[in-house]
């Protein structure tokens, strides 16, 4: 009602990562899991489990599955701010739909892509400077949903599709230009 929260928060995480490469990974896993108590002007926990797999198929091919989770406990509005809902829809999240198509406390996302190598990221000096530079196309399939109460999560399900390019540059990593179309799942 003041327009102003103060949250104090205490977590830890634990990361396990074996890609072959920050900017452009063709192999291995990153999995992240933390957890954090907030407390303030609400109290609440939020648990993630972040998944990625990074499948080389050929010389030029990847896989790439990933699935984020996110649990939060409290009361909408109450314990947890409206502000720090999970909103799905857009680049982010589940392409083909607008951005907060669906809103809620907790959230599920997962994302199938097989990106095709057209030109190989490599590195190249320009007036001195360290650059590198690659391109990709991509195929992918992203679904989600977002809810507050357990027997929400499967009626707010979307899902959404597309084609796409990956321009791997300096200093931004990855700009994607994606093209996708959504289908709700309605229950």
């Amino acid at each position: 009602p003041d327009h102003s929260d103060l949250f104090l928060g205490v977590g830890g995480v634990y990361e396990y990562d074996t890609r072959d490469s920050w900017t452009t990974p063709t192999h291995g896993w990153w999995n992240s899991v933390d957890a954090v108590w907030h407390a303030g002007d609400g109290d609440y926990g939020t648990v993630n489990f972040d998944l990625r797999r990074y499948q080389p198929l050929t010389s030029r091919q990847t896989f790439v599955a990933t699935a984020l989770v996110t649990l939060q406990s409290g009361v909408p509005g109450e314990d947890v701010p409206a502000y720090l809902d999970y909103a799905l829809g857009g680049a982010n999240s589940v392409r083909g739909w607008d951005f907060a198509s669906r809103r809620g406390k907790n959230q599920l996302l997962v994302s199938l892509e097989h990106r095709y190598t057209v030109i190989p990221t490599r590195p190249f000096q320009l007036k001195g400077l360290n650059l590198y530079g690659g391109l990709a196309f991509a195929v992918f399939a992203d679904a989600g949903s977002a809810w507050n109460e357990g027997d929400e999560w499967s009626g707010n399900a979307i899902g959404g599709a597309g084609v796409g390019l990956r321009l791997f540059v300096p200093f931004v990593d990855v700009i994607r230009l994606d093209f996708a179309v959504g289908n709700g799942v309605h229950t």
